[in-house]
């Protein structure tokens, strides 16, 4: 009887392990790699309120614009050295980007962030300038 008793508390041991192991690797995975932007919802609304007091939902034309600058763009844990404020972002449905404030080009969501090409940058501020403001937001 006591040998059954080892083989299964082995079992057991090893299986914990395992499950431990998975589990630490999938913390470890969303804890430092990057995550991809994905969101759901079609039409932005752009909030600004620092430097300017704009409150608008955006047309569909820019809200796709946005969008496709956005979606699928790798944000990362990061210090970046401009500013931001939540008073100045874009949602699409639930999900909040927030705009860096001295034109720096990084968008924060949550507590990551990622950089827009330099093209993307230029077409944001466009769209901002048709809203009444632009880059530096304060």
């Amino acid at each position: 009887m006591k040998r059954i008793t080892n083989k299964y508390v082995r079992r057991a041991l090893k299986a914990l392990i395992v499950v431990a192991a998975v589990i630490s690797v999938v913390f470890l995975y969303k804890l430092c790699l990057p995550n991809m932007v994905f969101f759901w919802g079609n039409e932005a609304k752009l909030e600004l309120h620092t430097r300017y007091n704009v409150s608008e939902t955006l047309s569909e034309a820019d809200s796709n614009s946005i969008k496709n600058m956005f979606v699928g763009k790798w944000n990362w844990f990061d210090s970046p050295d401009c500013g931001f404020d939540e008073s100045n972002y874009i949602t699409f449905g639930n999900t909040k980007f927030i705009l860096g404030m001295d034109g720096c080009g990084k968008i924060q969501t949550g507590n990551r962030y990622f950089t827009l090409s330099e093209d993307d940058f230029n077409e944001l501020n466009r769209i901002l300038k048709k809203y009444n403001a632009e880059f530096p937001l304060f």
